[in-house]
This record gives structure tokens, C-alpha cells and sequence, in this order.
């Protein structure tokens, strides 16, 4: 019973690893919502029934290996092997149309719910935090320079992001918006690519720059 049980934990949580890699600026927000229960749970589904024709059809053999290994290679295997399966496709001729076919498709309800509820939990919060970090920033100032300051204190932000980012700041800064609009939506933008934290600490350092140029005019 016991392989089972790890099957379907660790089908479980690679489930769960997939979708909270959806939300990297806010990885645990996917953990609070009914649809990514349920897409774990089908995954665990998935290990349990990989690694039941696993063990029925002996297809994993290890040559002078204890059983215990060969078991414990059995659930890695179907653990991880699930998730191969539920996005396996296939594709079909239908009066000259190619229709592709796969598990996945009957996932993708459910990862488009889970967006939408992830979405909708952290829209007032986002909102909340960029109106306190972003207004009364120079607007223009902030568009130019900010996304600099963030991109610079990460690591991890690829090339694609980062260009899907400079994208957004370039259609925002044609837009004819209010500085205010313009400011939320960069602060926006900007947390989604870089998290909150980045961001509060790239905000706090373009604020003390701007005041450092502000000074100098003060005093003539």
C-alpha cells in the first residue's frame, strides 16, 4: 500500500510545484484555491494508475537491486512519469483537419480556473501595495529608470520576461494615461515580473535618487 501512497504524494506535489510556477512573483497565492486542489488530485490519480501498470506489466527491472530499491525506482518513476502522461498528445485527420488530442486539454479548464482565482485573490492587494509604493513617484522619471532598478537587483528574469516587460512600459508610455494610471499599472507590471519584495527595495532606492536630484534645485 505504501508505494501507492508516495505515488500519490509525490504526483501531488509536482502538481501542485507546476502551478505555483505559474505565479513566480507570488508562488504560495496558488496553494489558496479549491481548482489547484483538485489538479493535484488528478495528478495523484495519474501516479497511482502509472505506477499500478507499472508494477502489473514488470516494466521496471534493475538487475541486482533489492526489491525495496526497485520499488522505490517504481514510484519515481510513476510520480514523475505521470506528468508526461497527462500532457501526451496526439493528433488526428478529420475531412483534411488536424485535430490534436491530449489529456492536457481536459486539464486546461482547470489550470484557466485556478488563474482566474489566483487572479482575482491578489488583484486588491496588488492594487493596495502599488498605490503606496508607486504615487507620487515622477511618472516619467519612473518609467525610464524603475524597471532598471528592478531588472538590476535580479538574477533569474529571462531574456523573454524581460522583453515582455519592456513591451509593457513601451505601450504604457505611448498610452495617453493620467500619471497616477500610469504609475499602478508600472508598479503592476513590474511586481509581476520581479515579486514585491524587489520591487519595494528598487521603489525605495529610485525614491532616494530622486530626492538626491531634487536637493541641489532646493538650495539655489
Amino acid at each position: 500500500m505504501w508505494p501507492y501512497i508516495f505515488a500519490a504524494v509525490l504526483g501531488a506535489l509536482l502538481g501542485l510545484s507546476d502551478l505555483m510556477s505559474r505565479y513566480r512573483d507570488a508562488p504560495f497565492s496558488a496553494l489558496q484555491n479549491f481548482y489547484t486542489y483538485i489538479f493535484a488530485i488528478i495528478n495523484s490519480g495519474a501516479s497511482i494508475a502509472t505506477l499500478l501498470i507499472i508494477k502489473e506489466m514488470n516494466l521496471v527491472s534493475w538487475p541486482n537491486a533489492g526489491s525495496e530499491s526497485i520499488i522505490l525506482l517504481q514510484v519515481i518513476i510513476a510520480g514523475v512519469g505521470a506528468m508526461a502522461i497527462l500532457r501526451v498528445g496526439f493528433s488526428i485527420q478529420i475531412s483534411g483537419e488536424t485535430l490534436n488530442i491530449s489529456l492536457a486539454t481536459l486539464l486546461q479548464p482547470i489550470l484557466q480556473a485556478a488563474d482566474n482565482e489566483v487572479d482575482r485573490a491578489r488583484a486588491s492587494n496588488k492594487l493596495r501595495v502599488t498605490k503606496d509604493l508607486m504615487l507620487g513617484l515622477n511618472a516619467e522619471a519612473a518609467l525610464r529608470e524603475l524597471p532598471t532598478f528592478c531588472l538590476f537587483l535580479m538574477q533569474s528574469v529571462s531574456a523573454e520576461d524581460q522583453k515582455r516587460l519592456a513591451d509593457d512600459i513601451k505601450a504604457l508610455a505611448e498610452q495617453n494615461l493620467q500619471d497616477d494610471v500610469k504609475l499602478i499599472s508600472l508598479g503592476s507590471a513590474l511586481m509581476n515580473t520581479v515579486g514585491e519584495n524587489v520591487l519595494r527595495s528598487a521603489v525605495a532606492a529610485f525614491r532616494e535618487s530622486q530626492n538626491r536630484r531634487l536637493q541641489p534645485a532646493a538650495a539655489e
